[in-house]
């Protein structure tokens, strides 16, 4: 899955899935940042919002991110203590990402769905 991130307003919106079998790809219409397909959009946040909640409930933990600084991809990678154990970007982007995400995204990232 693949998910855009509203720090403002402190949201987490999914936006792309895949699977691999049965092959299935689902994505959300878009016009530039508008969502054009909100049905889709609120089907793929539903499934998060399960999935997500399932993860949590197993006691899973985030291993590994990757987000979009200036367009260009990052990795953001955790221990299983939950803090972030590698960070390939700049000093100044590990700064940016940990004022708006906090150094602690895997409680952060858990809303009421829809």
């Amino acid at each position: 899955m693949e998910f855009v991130i509203d720090s403002d307003r402190q949201l987490l919106s999914a936006r792309t899935f895949e699977k691999d079998v049965p092959a299935f790809y689902q994505s959300v219409a878009m016009n530039g940042n508008m969502v054009i397909d909100t049905d889709t959009e609120k089907e793929l946040n539903e499934y998060a919002h399960k999935w997500l909640h399932n993860i949590i409930d197993k006691q899973y933990h985030l291993e590994k991110m990757r987000i979009f600084l200036n367009n260009y991809p990052t990795e953001v990678e955790y221990g299983t203590d939950g803090l972030i154990s590698s960070f390939d970007g700049s000093d100044d982007d590990l700064k940016y990402f940990r004022e708006q995400f906090d150094s602690d995204p895997q409680r952060r990232i858990f809303y009421p769905c829809c």
